[in-house]
């Protein structure tokens, strides 16, 4: 004989087994047990949380020869165990998603006027109803504003948000909602010990994680599990078939994350790939993980659908951190999820996004002094120097090999930019490259770059331009891993070229580090004559300050 699936199996009969919808069986309870029982229903909600079962109670509930008052179906009269064993007549389940023509709602309206062939009612159970068409749907109308008295409608489905109103208002509505992972839990267990089987805890709670509260899914992953691993499923089973990691390994990221421990989070993140985990889920796990942290922090500690010393590990970590924070990783984690997908690297999205979640919680840099211009870094060191006319107000660090060079300490030119055909990049010929060019093309080539090389893209996002110097634009990058992937020759040259095609130009690029928000802010340039003749404000003049003059007597 052939292996009956465990949700069909274990299918609830009952109201009380169907658990997690106490909010529709009380309800639905209470008007069998008053007889208030209504012509047409709308189930919603989420696959797998007991629409189809429900529906199938209410409608052997309604034609229980025994159910005089007390709600619940008896399961043992006739009609009852005609419902159980699949030969009731008079219950029609109709799949939208394949019946969706008007045709077949004509059909139905037709055959909708004959009396019940056995039962007390005729019931209609109408899946995934959003399915049908808008004139399916017009035909549908009348016959639930005026229906026969033996007819009861039940419509279910999965996007609520498509079912025309019209149809919701001829209709008592009932939201069915994710089931707590408790629920999940108890019914596993309770059909793992019905099977024989020996489930771990810890086996069954990733299980259970993995349903993201659905009964259906929660009972096929067990009766997989169970085909394939024997009579006792175990965490580490479980692990590598689902491809799953426990929350355990999940907390100790985030761990890592809270204390900006670099080396640490990515040795974790190259483990759970090398134990072979699916990166995709761990990184769901991982923004499901932060979300729970941001509960917690607003005050919904309730609203975790986790276990007690869960629970009590995360409320340690939500008070190292800001909700800020948090909302800022979960943005960045999330947008890793499409960059997941196919990756030759596997791990390099989940990396980077680890790198800028840690970065975009470095220290905001201390108040500029008074005189600095406006997006000059403090820590530049930069002064005020006057002398008898021109006054240099100002002098724009630039980043070199991880230090922050001003008037103070000469930066060293970038390597000299030579063109396609051998010449300087700013040679006869060609207007030299400009501050504004660059930053008016820094979000094109980040477009031009993507559909070729994510990767790529990725890691531009965590640099920007500082300066440019003889042609060549100089990147400054905030992290040393992100400089020595772009600066190898590969990823340097699509960079390179991308840039050529929007500046018009042969364009060459020098990887620098530099700290966030350290990028050149271009002044509009005012070259006294005094400067040709002074070489300290000349030499300053190229590297970046910013030259003006000052009327005597100020």
């Amino acid at each position: 004989m052939a292996h009956q699936a465990l949700y069909n199996k274990w299918r609830p009969r009952t109201f009380a087994q169907t658990g997690g919808q106490e909010h529709i069986t009380q309800t639905l309870l209470h008007a069998l047990q008053s007889g208030r029982i209504t012509h047409a229903y709308l189930f919603s909600g989420p696959r797998g949380t007991g629409k189809t079962t429900t529906a199938r109670v209410l409608a052997k509930a309604v034609n229980c020869l025994n159910n005089d008052g007390r709600g619940e179906p008896c399961n043992e009269c006739d009609s009852c165990q005609a419902f159980n064993s699949g030969r009731a007549l008079d219950l029609i389940e109709i799949d939208a998603a394949s019946n969706r023509g008007i045709d077949e709602i004509r059909d139905l309206r037709e055959k909708v006027g004959y009396a019940p062939s056995q039962a007390k009612y005729k019931v209609y159970i109408i899946d995934e109803v959003h399915m049908l068409t808008t004139e399916a749907f017009n035909a549908l109308l009348k016959t639930l504003e005026e229906p026969p008295s033996h007819a009861i409608f039940i419509l279910a489905t999965t996007e609520f948000h498509k079912v025309p109103a019209t149809i919701v208002s001829r209709c008592q509505h009932f939201p069915f909602r994710r089931v707590p992972l408790a629920k999940l839990l108890d019914r596993l267990r309770f059909i793992g010990q019905e099977e024989g089987l020996q489930v771990d805890d810890d086996a069954l709670e990733l299980i259970g994680r993995a349903a993201a509260g659905s009964y259906r899914d929660a009972i096929s992953l067990l009766d997989q599990l169970a085909a394939f691993g024997g009579e006792r499923l175990t965490l580490s089973y479980v692990q590598t078939v689902l491809g799953m990691t426990t929350y355990q390994s999940v907390g100790a990221l985030v761990d890592h994350l809270l204390r900006r421990e670099v080396s640490g989070g990515i040795q974790l993140i190259n483990q759970v790939m090398n134990d072979g985990a699916d990166l995709r889920q761990f990184n769901r796990q991982l923004v499901d993980y932060l979300r729970g942290l941001l509960l917690i922090k607003s005050g919904n500690a309730q609203l975790v659908n986790v276990t007690r010393e869960t629970l009590e590990e995360m409320t340690a970590q939500a008070t190292q951190t800001e909700a800020e924070a948090i909302v800022r990783q979960i943005k960045i984690f999330n947008q890793a999820d499409w960059s997941l997908r196919g990756n030759t690297q596997p791990q390099l999205p989940l990396e980077l996004a680890f790198l800028e979640a840690i970065a975009a919680e470095q220290p905001a840099p201390p108040a500029r002094p008074h005189g600095i211009a406006e997006g000059v870094p403090a820590a530049a060191g930069t002064a005020l120097f006057t002398s008898k006319g021109p006054a240099l107000t100002s002098a724009r660090p630039l980043a070199r090999n991880g230090a922050l060079f001003n008037h103070t300490r000469p930066a060293p030119a970038p390597p000299p930019a030579v063109s396609e055909e051998g010449g300087n990049l700013a040679g006869p010929g060609l207007p030299a490259l400009t501050m504004e060019q660059v930053a008016s093309t820094w979000g094109k080539l980040l477009e031009e770059i993507r559909p070729g090389n994510r990767s790529i893209e990725a890691l531009l996002k965590a640099c920007e331009p500082v300066g440019v110097e003889n042609g060549v634009v100089v990147l400054g990058f905030y992290w040393q891993f992100h400089k020595e992937r772009i600066e190898d020759p590969k990823n340097k040259a699509i960079v390179e070229r991308a840039l050529s095609k929007l500046l018009g130009r042969p364009s060459r690029i020098h990887c620098v580090i530099a700290p966030k928000g350290s990028g050149m802010v271009v002044p509009t340039e005012v070259k006294p004559a005094a400067v040709a003749e002074d070489a300290f404000l000349k030499a300053a003049a190229e590297m970046g300050a910013i030259i003006e003059e000052v009327p005597e007597g100020e």
